[in-house]
């Protein structure tokens, strides 16, 4: 299934550097394998669960829609809390679309220690 870029709600407020470099490098001569989304009670869109720089670099190179997949994890009330809590940070920056990460890229340490980090902590 494909789904509009513009209607999928980003789930982190960062991206790396060095994965958006990796993504693009390859982007163009391999088929793009689908990206996880799902629905969080706190959220009407479809939150991206895994493939925001993926979903960033087809923004980037001009795709209007993307291949999706529903992601069926069976996860843990603490992770269904920390992407609720994700999206409400998004939310708070004023990201609702992938290509509002467009300014978000960190250098690898600084992903680690703004975005990782800061997961990890919320989940502690």
């Amino acid at each position: 299934m494909k789904l509009p870029l513009k209607e999928l709600q980003p789930s982190q407020l960062y991206l790396s550097q060095d994965k958006v470099q990796k993504v693009t490098s390859w982007y163009d001569s391999s088929p793009m394998t689908p990206i996880l989304v799902r629905k969080f009670a706190n959220c009407d869109d479809w939150v991206i669960t895994d493939g925001h720089t993926r979903a960033f670099v087809a923004s980037l190179k001009g795709a209007t829609t993307i291949p999706v997949q529903l992601d069926e994890e069976a996860y843990s009330d603490a992770v269904i809390k920390l992407y609720e809590q994700c999206i409400d940070w998004c939310r708070e920056e004023s990201i609702s679309q992938i290509s509002d990460l467009a300014t978000r890229q960190l250098s690898q340490d600084d992903y680690q220690v703004f975005w990782i980090d800061r997961c990890q902590k919320q989940l502690s």
